[in-house]
This record gives structure tokens, C-alpha cells and sequence, in this order.
């Protein structure tokens, strides 16, 4: 059976993260058969010590606040019809006479995506979990911004500091 496992890929959070494309490859996380999801970390060029990466954060944000669970519960319906049609497309070419080797998933994976960052940008998370809207996004924590900690700082979705979370997030099926 096919899973969907969703995550990011795991990229330190430095400018020493953009100077090389990371490659793939699944780590731990939380399994979900289709129907649910699992929670994936990519690698990427090896962090500074101490320094925190995309999938060290993720992993921290799954425990405390289910971000990657809750999106698939919201949206679960809406991703496995993705993926779904994608399937629909593959039997419609094989039974057409097209040679159609593997279902092709990389436009459904891009909606996946697509729609995990508009689930971040609209604060969809906000009053379903405890302690969602975080302290640090009413407060307008922005890592984007000179002082990230100024009291003028307007409030930003949780979830959504230095933009590399949301920009990290990967969708991918295996058989």
C-alpha cells in the first residue's frame, strides 16, 4: 500500500543552507498509511554544531503542537483526492493503450505543498491546538527583520518565523 509521508526537508537554518540543493532521503517520524501521512526528514549538507535545522524544528513542532497531524486532518480529503485523480489519470493512459509504467504523483505532491503553506499563512491551526496562536506570533517574532523582538513588530502566523519551515515542507508517495 502506498503512504504519503510529509515533512521538510531538513536544511540548517544559516545562509550556508542555500550554497548547495539538499537530496532526499526519508528519516524517523510518525507513519500513516494513505489515508494519513508520515512526518519526513530530508538531508541536507551537515548543520554547525549547535545549530538547529528545518527537520530539528520540525520534529520539535509535531511533538508539541501536531502541526503536520492536524493539516492532514483538516485537508486529508482534499490530498488523497490529489493524489487520487493522479492514479485515475495513470489507469485511464494504461487502459488506453499508453504505456504508463508508475503513477505520476509530482503535480499532486505540488498541491500537497501548496496547500501546508496556505494552512500556515491563513493560521488555520489557530483555537485547535492548545497553545496555537504561539506566544511568539502574537508577539511578532520575525527573524526576517533587523529586531526580530521589537514591540512594534505586527503579529505574523504561527508557525511562520523565519519563512525556511514552511519553505522546507516536502510531500512524497512511495510504494
Amino acid at each position: 500500500m502506498p503512504t504519503l509521508h510529509l515533512g521538510v526537508i531538513d536544511v540548517p537554518y544559516s545562509a550556508e543552507s542555500f550554497k548547495a540543493p539538499p537530496k532526499a532521503k526519508i528519516g524517523k517520524a510518525a507513519r500513516y498509511k494513505l489515508g494519513a501521512a508520515k512526518l519526513l526528514k530530508a538531508s541536507a549538507p551537515a548543520p554547525a554544531a549547535g545549530s538547529k535545522t528545518t527537520g530539528d524544528v520540525a520534529e520539535i513542532l509535531e511533538g508539541k503542537y501536531h502541526v503536520f497531524e492536524v493539516f492532514f486532518e483538516l485537508h486529508g480529503q482534499e490530498i488523497i483526492d490529489h493524489y487520487t485523480e493522479a492514479l485515475v489519470v495513470s489507469i485511464q493512459d494504461a487502459l488506453s493503450g499508453h504505456n504508463a509504467p508508475a503513477p505520476n504523483f509530482t503535480e499532486a505532491n505540488g498541491e500537497t505543498r501548496a496547500l501546508f503553506v496556505k494552512f500556515i499563512d491563513g493560521e488555520e491551526m489557530n483555537g485547535i491546538q492548545p497553545g496555537v496562536p504561539t506566544a511568539a506570533a502574537l508577539a511578532g517574532v520575525n527573524h526576517r527583520r533587523i529586531h526580530p523582538y521589537a514591540k512594534d513588530n505586527p503579529p505574523r502566523p504561527s508557525f511562520r518565523d523565519t519563512g525556511l519551515y514552511e519553505a522546507a515542507m516536502i510531500a512524497v508517495v512511495d510504494a
